[in-house]
């Protein structure tokens, strides 16, 4: 836990992203999403552990987020075709973090510099409660212009399904 606080505190943009080994966390995940300054990437298997209107996130810029990390903190997620399956091409800046309760969640594809092996929901609020309360590393410009192209594009998204009758 403090490698995995100290690898945080280091990172200047910091991207998390969830599965569904994430499932039942949610209220963890927020907590630790605002103590750490990160962005948030859900997946398909972990939609609605964070509420689309928290500040962290991203979904919209998925492809830019994992081109510019530095850090990807990856939660109860096998990296797959999704993601690139942890490639370099994929994640040229970025150091690992792996956290779940299986094998496959913490060791599939690429290897964290840190892996805990926990349920996610104890691992973040472990994590923290270890991380400064203030971040002189943090790239919160990165993070507030991510958040703003990312609300661009959904507005544009929705804007374009109500012009063909698609009603939300």
């Amino acid at each position: 836990v403090e490698r995995a606080a100290a690898l945080i505190a280091g990172a200047k943009r910091p991207l998390v992203l969830t599965g569904r080994g994430a499932l039942g966390a949610g209220a963890e995940l927020v907590a630790f999403l605002d103590a750490s300054g990160a962005v948030y990437l859900d997946t398909q298997e972990s939609r609605g552990l964070v509420p689309a209107e928290h500040p962290a996130t991203i979904g919209a810029m998925r492809g830019r987020a994992m081109q510019e990390t530095d850090l990807a903190i990856v939660i109860g997620r096998k990296l797959d075709y999704q993601t690139g399956y942890g490639s370099p091409a994929v994640w040229p800046n970025a150091h690992f973090l792996r956290i779940g309760d299986n094998a496959e969640e913490l060791r599939e594809n690429r290897r964290g510099e840190v892996e805990l092996f926990a349920h996610p929901a104890l691992a973040l609020a472990a994590i923290a409660r270890a991380l400064p309360a203030r971040r002189q590393t943090l790239d919160t410009a990165w993070g507030a212009a991510l958040r703003s192209e990312h609300l661009r594009r959904a507005q544009k998204y929705q804007e374009r399904a109500a012009r063909v009758g698609f009603d939300w």
